[in-house]
């Protein structure tokens, strides 16, 4: 019992990370999103557009939006490609570029592909749209407010004719942000 008590205790009392991605849930039509090694791997060129809107008719519903192009250099042994994102929810907005590169090894019928995306996000908080209970608060202006972050991702895939599978590890820089000036 003392174990489960110290335990508990070490996770309650710990430090807690947590991440702020957008929600992409149309991971078939739009692979490249999930893990960057899916870059070249087919034999074309594509450009895809989707929008996704989550609770359609409530004002300031998280809307999702992202554009993409990728696809094979000439030697079909890398890939090359790049996406713009932009997240809104409430007074939350989010937005990023992000470009990748890809090599892809041919091995006795299996390929394995490694990508990497390189990138900046812009997150803001859009004072304007909070209803403050005390006015006049320091911290938190009725302004928009915004910081640049550098971002990442690595992905991996073993894929033949009939399968794929992968792996990805995205937010690779963990940056924290810094909305407010120092002191406050």
């Amino acid at each position: 019992m003392r174990r489960i008590v110290f335990i508990a205790s070490l996770l309650f009392c710990s430090s807690i990370w947590a991440q702020q991605v957008p929600m992409y849930s149309q991971y078939i039509i739009h692979d490249y999103l999930i893990n960057p090694a899916f870059v070249g791997t087919r034999d074309y060129y594509d450009a895809k557009m989707t929008n996704r809107l989550q609770w359609t008719g409530i004002d300031e519903a998280p809307r999702t939006t992202v554009l993409s192009a990728q696809g094979p250099l000439k030697n079909r042994k890398m890939g090359l490609g790049g996406y713009f994102m932009s997240d809104r929810a409430g007074h939350i907005k989010q937005q990023g570029m992000y470009f990748t590169y890809s090599y892809i090894a041919k091995l006795q019928g299996v390929n394995l592909s490694f990508g990497l995306s390189a990138g900046i996000q812009s997150y803001g908080v859009d004072g304007t749209k909070l209803n403050l209970n005390e006015t006049g608060d320091q911290v938190l202006s009725n302004g928009l407010q915004t910081t640049w972050v550098p971002d990442g991702s690595f992905g991996l895939m073993f894929y033949t004719d009939r399968l794929n599978a992968g792996v990805s590890i995205n937010q690779l820089y963990g940056t924290k942000l810094n909305f407010f000036k120092a002191g406050n």
